[in-house]
């Protein structure tokens, strides 16, 4: 991915402080950028209406 930064949006708030959003279809993709080594980690694929919830 060339520009992981325009594809979603980053949280702000615990405890997905630093991580970042973007929208698949029904599905909300969260994922870690780490610029220094250009590096995307995905943390989790899930729902769009049950990314969010506690466990």
């Amino acid at each position: 991915m060339q520009t992981p930064h325009r594809v979603g949006k980053q949280l702000l708030l615990p405890p997905y402080a630093g991580t970042w959003s973007a929208r698949r279809g029904a599905y909300r993709v969260l994922y870690e950028i780490d610029d220094q080594r250009s590096v995307v980690t995905v943390t989790a694929v899930e729902y769009r209406g049950d990314v969010y919830r506690s466990r």
